[in-house]
């Protein structure tokens, strides 16, 4: 079981996912060697995300590769 958390934007553009793997380790190969330099990986025992893999998705990803002034902005921005 693999979850796959990606970001899409309404002009086309898209952010690398972040692969999250059912297992106890992550290895290298389990990603092609053309995938993006910046896909990231992850793992877990169920396979699925959390709060963690969440934020560290929105700070390393999202965050910094979607500013824009139309961006919708929460209570502390």
């Amino acid at each position: 079981m693999v979850t796959v958390v990606e970001g899409i934007c309404a002009d086309g553009t898209s952010l690398s996912p972040m692969l999250i793997y059912k297992a106890h380790s992550t290895k290298v190969d389990w990603v092609a060697k053309n995938a993006p330099a910046d896909v990231m990986i992850g793992h877990s025992a169920n396979g699925w995300t959390d709060n963690t893999k969440g934020l560290d998705y929105l700070k390393t990803h999202f965050g910094p590769r979607s500013s824009s002034e139309r961006r919708l902005k929460g209570n502390g921005g």
